[in-house]
């Protein structure tokens, strides 16, 4: 794994973002978490290119993660960025709201490991097919 891939984790649960962190970092991702909507959203804006995918809680305060997902895929800079929405939700409601907002795909707490790196892996993968078709039609 290339450790350049940065992933943004958004969670307001110290127990869901270590198991995040500890599962990216020893995938071979550099992982970086903040857990405020509100701080992701500034960060993303001071740095739009630094990460590779999102890692997003649907539930947080100040700025909940469907809401974060929308102001990202309104932003021209931050839009080709996959947001993976995690909720503790198993419901059909939550993956249909996340999946209209834009997300990625979905995940659910607790995170379980192989899944998540799966998701991850693909949305990573996805993003920089897409980008090199992006530089090879210029």
């Amino acid at each position: 794994m290339d450790v350049n891939k940065r992933i943004l984790v958004v969670d307001d649960e110290p127990l869901s973002v270590t198991a995040a962190i500890d599962c990216l970092q020893d995938a071979g991702y550099a992982a970086q978490y903040v857990s405020s909507g509100r701080q992701a959203w500034e960060l993303l804006n001071e740095t739009p290119d630094a990460f590779e995918a999102i890692i997003l809680d649907r539930v947080m305060p100040e700025l909940d993660g469907i809401t974060l997902l929308m102001k990202i895929k309104e932003s021209p800079q931050l839009q080709k960025i996959p947001v993976i929405i995690q909720t503790a939700s198993e419901n059909t409601e939550s993956y249909l709201a996340a999946l209209e907002a834009g997300a990625y795909d979905l995940i659910y707490k607790p995170l379980e490991r192989n899944f998540l790196l799966y998701v991850i892996n693909n949305a990573v993968n996805e993003a920089n097919i897409n980008q090199e078709d992006l530089a090879g039609a210029l």
